[in-house]
């Protein structure tokens, strides 16, 4: 019995020992397993950090590209810098960089990413041309990159006109508004060092005008319209770069053109915008703007009020004075804009077009004067018959022949014949009648007889033939 008791308690305290075995060798491996998961989270973040500090290219390999650039141009003895970048290069590998020129003259320059060299050009202006190789030299010497650069040497300083506010219209030209101030300003295309250990002296030509400045730039105020011109001459005073304490003067010319126009500042619409249907729309635009300008116009329904209005396919012309015509087919109202620009200003004027319809019923006035001249013409036609028939009437007496001459009063009376009455009472017709008085007063009015003496028949003959 004491026997079995003993072992039953040494196969329990067995069991124990393997429990702990087994529990402090699973706690080892979880320890194992979570140190080898810290190291390879370190190694893949160290490689991923590396990674991104080289630039690589699709396939994730990093190639060596060199970028050389300069900062030119430049004149004779004045010196230029021309400047190398390496990409993919590392920070603690060492490169070696040799700079050539056209003419075989070498700058040798270790670096680690980028290196720079200065070079002097003393003759021959023109475009030249600067090489780049660089060498790396661990673990053993090989060339991993290249590059050249191009600038161009002058013989006078470089640099270009510039004007403030001034714009360009097709054919290239530079436009600036009269009136106002425009600034014309002078840049010298020069290297950064060179600049700012270099004094200079500016003048300027403007309008036969001439200025001196000690600064790049003047302040101008066209009045005239038209094509100006410009020209601007400028001095530098250039320190020596051969190690002596000297310098030498730099000179440049510079011109330029530009053409001068007056803003719009009146703009006039005539013509008639109360339209019956079937009238043109006829009207003249005018304005003291310069020329030549792009106008446009359109046609708009009355709720629409276009306020930015632009000219897809503008019409040019030389002077700011042009007409509108146009049919409207419906009656109604209408808004028509219009735009006219010149470049330095422009203008925009929406007008109100009104078109109404016209009445078919006939107005009483194309009834009443037409009938009122019938009548008229007809009355004038009765009458004239009436005077012509009681004229013919009168025409129309009988010659009696009474013979009361005597023997001792021969031709003193004369007798008329037809044909001499009617003539003399013509001749009557188209004269004043005469008027008498009588002793009374009483007017008496006599139409002629038909007896005349033959005196009478004979100044009556005369005058009727005159």
């Amino acid at each position: 019995m004491g026997i079995e008791c003993l072992a039953v308690t040494r196969t329990v305290t067995l069991q124990r020992v393997v429990q702990q075995l087994d529990k402090q060798q699973v706690q080892r491996w979880k320890n194992h397993i979570a140190m080898l998961v810290i190291f390879f989270t370190s190694v893949f973040l160290f490689f991923s950090i590396v990674q991104s500090e080289k630039p690589a290219n699709d396939s994730g390999i990093c190639h060596y590209a060199l970028h050389v650039e300069n900062d030119g141009p430049v004149t004779l003895d004045v010196p230029i810098t021309i400047s190398a970048k390496l990409d993919c290069a590392s920070n603690e590998d060492e490169y070696f960089y040799i700079f050539e020129d056209d003419i075989q003259r070498t700058v040798q320059i270790p670096g680690h990413g980028s290196a720079k060299a200065v070079f002097i050009f003393t003759d021959d202006p023109g475009t030249r041309m600067v090489t780049v190789l660089v060498f790396q030299l661990f673990p053993s010497p090989k060339r991993v990159a290249a590059g050249n650069t191009f600038f161009n040497v002058y013989e006078y300083i470089p640099g270009s006109l510039h004007f403030s506010g001034a714009v360009i219209n097709r054919n290239n030209h530079l436009i600036v508004t009269t009136g106002e101030r425009t600034n014309v300003s002078l840049e010298v295309h020069y290297p950064t060092e060179v600049l700012k250990h270099s004094e200079f002296s500016y003048s300027w030509s403007i309008q036969e005008t001439r200025f001196t400045t000690t600064v790049p730039y003047k302040i101008h105020i066209f009045n005239e319209t038209g094509i100006q011109l410009l020209r601007a001459a400028v001095v530098a005073r250039v320190p020596s770069y051969d190690g002596t304490n000297t310098s030498h003067f730099k000179w440049g010319y510079f011109d330029g053109e530009l053409i001068a126009k007056d803003p719009f500042t009146n703009f006039n619409i005539s013509g008639n915008t109360y339209l019956q249907h079937g009238q043109l729309l006829d009207l003249d635009i005018t304005c003291n703007g310069s020329g030549p300008v792009d106008y446009c116009w359109k046609i708009l329904p009355p709720n629409e009020n276009e306020t930015n209005l632009s000219c897809i396919e503008p019409v040019s012309a030389n002077e700011c004075s042009f007409p509108i015509i146009y049919y409207f087919h419906e009656s109604g109202d209408y808004m028509l804009a219009i735009y006219v620009d010149n470049l330095v200003s422009s203008v925009q004027r929406n007008i109100e077009i009104h078109i109404y319809d016209v009445s078919l019923r006939p107005q009483l006035s194309t009834v009443i004067i037409p009938v009122v001249c019938t009548v008229l013409v007809v009355l004038i036609i009765a009458g004239a018959v009436v005077v012509h028939l009681r004229r013919q009437t009168s025409y129309d007496v009988e010659t009696a022949d009474f013979d009361f001459m005597t023997p001792e009063e021969p031709n003193v009376i004369a007798i008329e014949t037809s044909w001499e009455i009617m003539r003399r009472s013509l001749l009557q017709l188209l004269q004043m009648r005469s008027v008498y008085c009588t002793s009374d007063g009483a007017t008496l009015t006599n139409y002629g007889t038909i007896l005349r003496t033959q005196e009478e028949i004979n100044t009556n003959s005369a005058q009727l033939n005159e």
